[in-house]
């Protein structure tokens, strides 16, 4: 349970750092298209 929190928490940790990185690299598509982008970035950066 601990290691799985722990893991989630990395995860979690990670994309948010990805998603403000990819926001201030295109903040226009990404204001427009906020959720699509996170979806994306989130299940790319995943794999």
């Amino acid at each position: 349970m601990r290691y799985a929190h722990a893991t989630r928490t990395a995860i979690s940790a990670f994309h948010n750092y990805e998603v403000h990185r990819f926001f201030s690299l295109f903040p226009i598509p990404c204001s427009l298209f906020p959720i699509p982008f996170a979806i994306a970035l989130t299940h790319s950066g995943l794999r």
